[in-house]
């Protein structure tokens, strides 16, 4: 199911309706600012400030924050189990060829990348699908 038609009616969350699919305009500097240091944020201090983000005002008010500080705590979640997996990975390749050990720390790169793409997205106003991600939070009710 796409979550872009979500039947508003129903107690869905509508992506359409709430979200500024890349309508800047529509979302102010400061939900902007929460929105992308939520991801941010998980690179240096993971799940502090997502988690104060969703119990201030500001983050029960504006769909956009919540939007971003659920995904956020999502990326992390998927993030953690990622990098259990590389880390054996590295483990491994480590063991039986040990001069890989050098280049195999890439490995460890992804999630970062995918919060910084996604902080990114949040500082420029928009809220994009991450996919399964998005598909599994709507399912269960969290955004």
């Amino acid at each position: 199911m796409d979550p872009m038609d979500a039947d508003p009616g129903g107690g869905r969350f509508d992506l359409r309706a709430l979200q500024p699919w890349n309508d800047p305009e529509r979302v102010t500097e400061n939900e902007r600012l929460l929105g992308g240091l939520c991801y941010a944020s998980q690179i240096l201090i993971p799940l502090l400030f997502p988690v104060i983000v969703l119990l201030t005002q500001e983050g029960k008010r504006s769909n956009y924050v919540r939007y971003h500080a659920m995904h956020s705590l999502a990326l992390l979640a998927v993030a953690i189990v990622y990098d259990l997996i590389a880390l054996f990975a590295f483990l491994l390749v480590t063991v039986i060829m040990g001069c890989l050990a050098c280049v195999a720390w890439v490995l460890f790169v992804p999630p970062l990348i995918a919060l910084a793409y996604y902080g990114w997205q949040a500082f420029a106003g928009r809220a994009p699908v991450i996919p399964w991600v998005s598909d599994v939070l709507q399912k269960n009710n969290l955004l």
